[in-house]
């Protein structure tokens, strides 16, 4: 959604789907990075229209490591979302006049419905016509208005058999597993169970890897605390070149966004990872800088919760977490939720 700051009026809104063409799921960094990527285009398109220049741009966005990749503080490492990267640094040319501000996701909420729109109805939509005359108030576009191709996926239908352009082919043919991103998991319960908002749910969270660093996978349970019964769980497989304590931290990050995506409020986090309960709750320091992203991806999911508690247990108590983070290493799959 682009605003015009002077007096926070829409100017213009669209969204995108991006269909699934490979066995690998786009992942929610990556969706985050096309939905910035095409915003600027319609700037750029528009401004180039009008011969004006590139106005000043403040990006807004909830997504914290994006918002790190752009004002420099961490480094693009995963091989899937450099390509996206590099566009927005080239529709971003000069920086001058450009600025990237991290914001709470209620201020994102409109371009997330945008997003679900995609979502649930399979399709595109850029408005941008009807856009034209609010952007600028200078000469008529040079094109006339009929030459903006969109989108940055070339989407022919609202199924899964669509065309891809050589930009979607490029990034779908790269490994997933080179770098681990957020997966924003949304939980699937295999019955319409509703879950309490005042009760106390307990996440038991493990992960693996075989070489440390190697194939890797982490294993999440959720249980009633009142009856000590399995409500959820689920499994996800990193890839090939992860440490033990990345499997740990992603365990514990998914396995805290499916609880949360059911509408638990309230949750004690158990693993067998000291290392990774006493980080997230302040008392050691992250001293290994592999593992800072994974951190702040834990802090901020852990200021979701209205009430948030680590408990450290024996391996034994852990042994259902352990299963399902050894299934996703046999199977090099993910299965308990889906990836938003």
């Amino acid at each position: 959604i682009i605003y015009d700051a002077s007096n926070g009026s829409k100017l213009w809104s669209g969204y995108c789907f991006i269909p699934k063409k490979a066995e690998n799921e786009m992942t929610k960094n990556v969706a985050d990075y096309v939905a910035l990527n095409d915003g600027l285009r319609v700037i750029q398109f528009l401004s180039s229209s009008y011969r004006t220049t590139l106005p000043r741009i403040e990006i807004q966005t909830s997504n914290d490591i994006i918002s790190k990749h752009l004002n420099g503080k961490y480094r693009v490492s995963s091989k899937i979302l450099l390509p996206w990267y590099e566009k927005v640094c080239e529709l971003t040319k000069g920086g001058d006049n450009v600025a990237t501000v991290k914001v709470d996701k209620v201020e994102t909420k409109l371009a997330k419905q945008n997003a679900m729109y995609a979502i649930k109805g399979r399709d595109s939509d850029y408005n941008y016509k009807s856009t034209m005359r609010d952007i600028s108030t200078t000469s008529p576009p040079s094109s006339g208005g009929n030459d903006f191709s969109f989108p940055s996926f070339d989407i022919t239908s609202s199924n899964d058999n669509v065309s891809t352009t050589e930009a979607q082919k490029e990034v779908e043919t790269i490994a997933a597993n080179t770098s681990w991103e957020s997966s924003n998991g949304q939980a699937e319960l295999s019955n319409s169970q509703s879950l309490s908002a005042d009760k106390t749910y307990i996440l038991r969270f493990d992960g693996g890897s075989r070489g440390n660093p190697g194939i890797a996978g982490s294993g999440m349970v959720l249980y009633d605390s009142d009856d000590g019964s399995e409500v959820w769980s689920g499994y996800q497989y990193l890839g090939d070149n992860f440490t033990n304590n990345e499997a740990e931290y992603v365990g514990l990050i998914t396995g805290l966004q499916c609880a949360r995506s059911l509408g638990v409020e309230r949750i004690v986090a158990q693993g067998d990872s000291k290392l990774i309960l006493q980080q997230v709750e302040g008392k050691w320091k992250v001293k290994a800088a592999h593992l800072r992203q994974y951190y702040d991806e834990a802090i901020s999911m852990k200021k979701e919760f209205a009430s948030f508690e680590t408990c450290h247990i024996e391996r034994a108590r852990n042994a259902r977490a352990d299963e399902l983070a050894n299934t996703a290493m046999d199977t090099k799959q993910s299965r308990g939720f889906e990836i938003q």
